[in-house]
C-alpha cells in the first residue's frame, strides 16, 4: 500500500471508529495497567461489540460468529471468523520497556521481508503476507491476516490494507489508555 493511500484509509477509519463507550468508569484502574492475572482494558477492546462493530464498518464485512476472547501466558487474542477467512488479532502485555523492547526486537527478527510502517504515529513492521505487528507502550499488537483471502471486504481490500485499517481502528480505541 502506498503511503498516500495508507493515511487516506487511517483518515477514513478515524472517521468511522471511536470505539464509543470504551473508555473505563471513573476510579476505574488504568486501561493500559494489565494485573497479569487479567488482561488490561485497553487491550480487550479489540474483542468487545464496539470495536467488532468499526472493524465491520471499516472492512465492509462482519464476522460469521462473534470474536471469543482467550488469556494465556499474558497474551490476549481472539479470532475474528467470516465466511471466507480467518483474521486473528493479539496483544501481549509485558511489564516494563526492556521485556517490551526484547519480545518486540524477537519478533522483528523472526519475519525476514519485513517492512517498517507508520500507523497513527506508532512504529510497527508487516509481514509478507500482509499480518501487521506494532508496539505501543508495554503491548505489542498483531494483526494477522494470513487466514484471510488476498482481496477480503466490500469494497475488496488486500490483506495489507486489511491489516492497516483494523491495526488504525485498535490504535484508535487505545487513544488516551
Amino acid at each position: 500500500m502506498t503511503r498516500a493511500a495508507a493515511a487516506a484509509l487511517a483518515a477514513l477509519i478515524l472517521l468511522v471508529a471511536g470505539c464509543a463507550g470504551t473508555q473505563p468508569a471513573p476510579g476505574a484502574a488504568p486501561a493500559s495497567v494489565s494485573s497479569g492475572d487479567r488482561p488490561s482494558v485497553s487491550a480487550t477492546m479489540m474483542c468487545k461489540p464496539e470495536a467488532a462493530a468499526e472493524i465491520a464498518a471499516a472492512l465492509g464485512a462482519r464476522p460469521s460468529r462473534p470474536p471469543t476472547p482467550i488469556w494465556v501466558d499474558r497474551l490476549y487474542s481472539c479470532r475474528y471468523t467470516y465466511d471466507s477467512g480467518v483474521m486473528v488479532l493479539s496483544v501481549k502485555e509485558l511489564s516494563d520497556d526492556a521485556t517490551t523492547t526484547a519480545y518486540y526486537t524477537a519478533a522483528q527478527d523472526r519475519v525476514p521481508g519485513r517492512t517498517t510502517v507508520q500507523i497513527l504515529g506508532q512504529t510497527g513492521f508487516a509481514e509478507p503476507g500482509g499480518s501487521i505487528v506494532l508496539r505501543k507502550d508495554f503491548k505489542v499488537l498483531r494483526v494477522d491476516v494470513s487466514a484471510l483471502p488476498d482481496r477480503f471486504g466490500d469494497p475488496a481490500h488486500t490483506r495489507a490494507e486489511v491489516a492497516y485499517a483494523v491495526t488504525a481502528v485498535i490504535l484508535g480505541c487505545w487513544t488516551g489508555s
